[in-house]
């Protein structure tokens, strides 16, 4: 047993030692300084030695975590007074990152004091991969670095996990300016501190595994203050989904608006939503979109615009394409309930050609909807009690005109085409689409979809694709029976 523990007592130790410097009593006495790559950015270490040990410190690292890496700082700061070697720090519990930097950046100024200085490795022409930790804990993010005369020249982000919206801003933000400074001190992307993070420790994991030394990539980018002066009626601060709605209203009544977000672009956080609640597609506002690559085909449209959007600009876009008038050619008809999509189906529902059911309304209602807040009542039970909502589809059905064609769709968790052809019958449709939302890569909260196209003619599987071709196929298939209708 003694020797067993022993033994694990060595691998521990082992496990945690760095090439750190120790020369006690061989440390020349001088000031000495050395960065490292952190959690947020660089941190660098100053130090004084005297007598063979470290005097004074500084550490700097601007963009640790206030709540994280902030305190580790000032807590390290602290622990390398005295200390003549880096393996005398005891790392901070919850600061790994930061810690280790620090650690790193103290053994390179130590080697220097000991007359070890650090060959500084200039960056090596070739094409060079990496990974590194975003956002996503489970899948890192994978880099390909091409370094061309001793420069960056691109960084392209290969698999990764990480939130389409968020790794998008990182690749038309964040890249250029690593290029363009030669720095891997550029600041984060707002609203994608991770993904950034992710995609610098990549490239220096990517650079370093090839031997070269990066402690000269962190050189300071100047910032550029400079005051603009704006007249408007109403500031929106923050452009998701809630922003831009609010933006577009107040245009709508009048007002001058100028809207501001943090992560660059109009659409904020709003890039990461699906369906009416996302407002970063191009079908939507194209004109305003800023160099926006589509995620799917890889299509880039136009590019303009500032991170300051233009609220009356964005509301002309909005109505072009949703009223009749418009390029677009689409009404745009507001419901707010169940009952008023109903009414506004039955309305319209014998005047269409082809008419495309894809929205999921609710069941069932509040039978008794309260006029004010419900108040929490301690310790006593509290019941809803729901009615059975209108069946829009079945009710559409019935006022079925000839030629008309129906589409529905079916997201099933179980008997997925035999539920799909119950409905299909049931409602009178034409075609419908049976999507199995507990497949993988289906469903909600992915842009990939595997639907089954079922009509009375036949049924048609497809694989697993992009959303945007599923709805393409849907289309494509509706046309078809369209043209089949005696005219």
């Amino acid at each position: 047993m003694k020797n067993t523990k022993r033994v694990l007592a060595f691998l521990v130790g082992a496990a945690m030692m760095l090439p750190m410097a120790s020369a006690e009593g061989k440390l020349a006495s001088g000031n000495y300084e050395a960065t490292s790559q952190g959690f947020g950015g660089a941190v660098t270490v100053k130090v004084t030695v005297t007598d063979g040990k470290v005097t004074a410190a500084t550490i700097t690292g601007d963009k640790e975590t206030e709540t994280i890496g902030g305190p580790a700082i000032k807590t390290l700061t602290e622990k390398l007074i005295g200390v003549s070697s880096a393996d005398e720090v005891d790392a901070v519990a919850s600061a790994t990152v930061t810690s280790n930097a620090v650690k790193t950046a103290l053994a390179d100024c130590l080697r220097q004091a000991a007359g070890e200085e650090k060959t500084k490795t200039a960056l090596v022409d070739g094409v060079y991969t990496g990974e590194g930790r975003g956002f996503n804990l489970t899948q890192k993010v994978q880099v390909t670095v091409e370094i061309k005369d001793g420069k960056i020249v691109s960084v392209t982000v290969g698999d990764n996990g990480e939130t389409m919206g968020m790794i998008a801003a990182v690749e038309e933000k964040w890249i250029p300016r690593v290029v363009e400074n030669q720095s891997l001190a550029v600041d984060a992307i707002c609203g994608a501190t991770a993904s950034s993070n992710g995609v610098r420790a990549a490239v220096v994991n990517a650079l370093e595994s090839a031997g070269m030394d990066v402690s000269g990539m962190y050189k300071a980018i100047p910032k550029v203050n400079a005051a603009e002066e704006y007249n408007v009626d109403i500031v929106v601060v923050g452009m998701g989904s809630s922003g831009t709605t609010a933006a577009l209203a107040a245009a709508e009544s009048g007002a001058n608006v100028l809207a501001i977000d943090k992560a660059g672009k109009w659409g904020g956080t709003g890039v990461t939503t699906s369906g009416p609640a996302n407002v970063n597609a191009p079908s939507q506002v194209a004109s305003e979109i800023v160099d926006w690559k589509d995620p799917i085909n890889g299509v880039h449209t136009k590019a303009a615009g500032e991170q300051l959007v233009d609220a009356d600009a964005l509301y002309a876009t909005w109505t072009d394409y949703t009223t009749v008038d418009g390029a677009q050619g689409v009404e745009l008809v507001p419901v707010t309930s169940t009952q008023s999509l109903y009414d506004a189906m039955l309305a319209r529902c014998g005047e269409q050609d082809i008419i495309v059911q894809a929205a999921a309304p609710a069941d069932y209602r509040v039978e008794h909807p309260a006029a004010q807040k419900l108040k929490k009542r301690a310790g006593e039970p509290f019941t809803l009690t729901l009615v059975e909502n209108p069946d829009i589809s079945r009710a559409v059905g019935e006022r079925k005109q000839p030629g008309q064609v129906l589409v529905g769709f079916a997201a099933e968790t179980e008997n997925v085409l035999e539920n799909a052809r119950g409905k299909l019958l049931s409602k009178r449709l034409d075609l419908i689409v049976a999507n199995d939302v507990t497949a993988e890569g289906a469903g909600f909260g992915t842009d990939t979809n595997i639907v089954t196209l079922i009509s009375h003619g036949g049924v048609e599987t497809l694989p697993l694709m992009s959303k945007r071709e599923v709805a393409h196929r849907i289309w494509d298939a509706a046309l078809a029976l369209r043209s089949a209708q005696p005219q």
